[in-house]
């Protein structure tokens, strides 16, 4: 199993910044992919497949791909940075990010905030460079 893990590989698939006010409501979703995101300000509490989460500024919430997401925030301004992407290990009834790297629901990791702001910039930036940075980039599986 050690040589799966050690060639598991991330693909990047987006990532963009949120804000909204106290009425944002995102509505029960399966989600296709998986996602990180990093709470930049504010409060909300999210619903991950049965599992209800307070969230806060400098947490980072880990959705795994094929959940159940559904959430709201708790105060006028809310907002985050949400990167999806998938990898190219997937188990049936399993979430691979969680099993084998230990990868929790939230996390407080401020040291991170600087990766989702590069990762955006490079995103962003209209450059032959851009593909290497984000298609070559490793993501954050510890915090």
């Amino acid at each position: 199993m050690s040589n799966v893990v050690d060639n598991v590989r991330f693909n990047f698939l987006y990532i963009d910044t949120y804000s909204f006010g106290r009425n944002w409501v995102f509505p029960e979703s399966m989600i296709p992919y998986n996602m990180l995101r990093y709470i930049e300000s504010g409060t909300a509490t999210f619903f991950i497949d049965d599992e209800e989460v307070v969230v806060y500024k400098d947490q980072i919430v880990y959705i795994p791909m094929r959940s159940r997401l559904s959430c709201y925030a708790m105060e006028d301004n809310f907002s985050f940075t949400s990167i999806r992407f998938t990898t190219s290990v997937y188990f049936e009834g399993g979430d691979f990010l969680s099993d084998y790297y230990g990868l929790r629901k939230v996390m407080v990791c401020k040291e991170v905030k600087t990766y989702f702001e590069q990762i955006y910039r490079w995103v962003k930036e209209d450059s032959p460079a851009k593909m290497y940075f984000v298609r070559g980039g490793k993501m954050p599986i510890s915090a």
